[in-house]
């Protein structure tokens, strides 16, 4: 009865939190597969021969988020600008300029990974089968920019985050069928082909479907053509990417030189659990992306309020309850990997605490990056992930993973608390979960 009066009062709240939840359990359930394939090869090989993986899974992950150099951010804007414009008819031909052009860049980060990767993956096929991979990712993750731009969320989530997970996991369970171990990268490889065939064909397909709405809509004697659109520059997307995954790009690196591989993996472990809670916990963020730039440009963020505590309320719901199970099962739950690694629980604590701090934040960085706001963000993130780093390259020799998980949360905890103070204080937003119970009284819009 209380949801059906919920409901009739804040509909449109209501329809903001139910697409949250959908997008929510796609994103877990990318990750979950990502999860189990990883406990798997855990429980499957020896500490070392998991860290080399762990190593790689990082890198893979480095570039499933930068490797698009900018591109995905590109098509999202670029084919939303052609929508806003009117001028949908030239999507189809738009879409392969800017790929025609811009295509060489996706090489840069695969090509990087790969060759950081030469101490840990020996094998000349095992380095190829990893370049490949990460060409993948970085091509997938520029399909999902499209789709989010021709406003299929789910779509776009769809294809972020499945195919990287149910890739992985596939030739993990084939791994322990009894599949030789020297052919797991090769496994995923020829899963993900599969996958990223099936995302061509629905990225291709939404963009012909705005260019014949476009043709049906100038036949029907409407849809105007806007002015022209400029193509979006690349470069501070780029730079954004970067300074927001420094982290994550250099730890696995500093822990491989400064102490042994096996730390790799057990800081990948260590990580599982609270990633797991952070993607259940923060994917409403990503419906606020369309919503702030309107807002803002039309002077009416405050009215964002409703919606920000409604994803308060759903968020601490889902947190609370799995912050919790880690925090008083998280010694077993991590003995699920293996014995061995029960050992990384102080840092899988290290690394919930900063993952609470910035669920319990909000979408302050993206208030930042989508109100003009993008030199301040890349300006903090680029500072607070480099100490974080400096931190875990300081602490390495001596405390290992834990080292690691001690720089994320200086990252993680300063990045988050700057950017949510600097909301309250510069745009009168307070995007944590404290707007629940106060919000600023006046609007200062910069």
């Amino acid at each position: 009865m209380l949801m059906k009066v919920i409901a009739a009062r804040n509909a449109p709240v209501m329809r903001f939190l139910a697409s949250g939840i959908w997008i929510s359990g796609l994103r877990v359930a990318g990750r979950g597969a990502l999860f189990l394939a990883t406990m798997l090869m855990a429980r499957a090989l020896s500490a070392d021969e998991f860290g080399a993986v762990a190593f790689v899974l990082a890198y893979l992950m480095v570039a499933s988020l930068v490797g698009s150099f900018g591109l995905e951010q590109m098509a999202l804007v670029l084919i939303a600008r052609l929508r806003g414009a009117g001028r949908r008819g030239e999507l189809p031909m738009r879409c392969r300029s800017m790929l025609a052009r811009r295509a060489w860049t996706l090489l840069i980060v695969p090509a990087g990974v790969t060759g950081l990767a030469v101490n840990v993956l020996h094998s000349p096929a095992d380095l190829l089968a990893m370049f490949l991979i990460s060409l993948g990712l970085s091509l997938l993750a520029v399909l999902s920019g499209a789709l989010r731009g021709t406003d299929r969320p789910l779509a776009s989530t769809i294809v972020q985050e499945l195919p990287r997970g149910a890739a992985l996991l596939i030739a993990a369970l084939m791994i322990h069928a009894g599949l030789p171990h020297a052919l797991f990268w090769w496994a995923v490889l020829g899963f993900l082909a599969l996958f990223l065939i099936a995302s061509l064909a629905v990225t291709a397909a939404a963009v012909r479907h705005e260019a014949k709405d476009a043709q049906q809509d100038t036949a029907d004697g409407g849809g105007q053509a806007g002015e022209a659109v400029d193509m979006p520059a690349q470069t501070p997307f780029m730079l954004i990417l970067f300074a927001t995954n420094l982290y994550v790009w250099l730890v696995p690196l500093l822990l491989e030189r400064l102490t042994d591989i096996a730390e790799v993996g057990a800081f990948n472990v260590a990580m599982q659990y609270p990633a797991l809670v952070s993607f259940a916990s923060t994917s409403l963020s990503i419906l606020y992306m369309s919503r702030i730039p309107f807002l803002q440009q039309s002077g009416t963020l405050s009215k964002m309020r409703a919606e920000l505590k409604a994803g308060s309320g759903l968020v601490l719901a889902m947190a609370l309850p799995m912050i919790a199970a880690l925090v008083f099962l998280g010694e077993p739950l991590l003995g699920l990997f293996g014995e061995e690694y029960r050992r990384t629980y102080a840092a899988m604590l290290v690394i919930t605490a900063a993952q609470a701090v910035a669920i319990s934040c909000g979408p302050a960085g993206y208030m930042l990056l989508l109100t003009g706001r993008e030199k301040l963000n890349l300006a903090v993130m680029a500072s607070t992930n480099a100490a974080g780093v400096v931190v875990a390259a300081l602490l390495a020799p001596s405390f290992g993973h834990m080292a690691a998980a001690i720089g994320f949360l200086v990252a993680n905890v300063s990045a988050n608390l700057f950017m949510a103070f600097y909301c309250v204080r510069a745009l009168a937003m307070n995007t944590t979960v404290s707007c629940l119970v106060w919000w600023p009284k006046e609007a200062r819009h910069g």
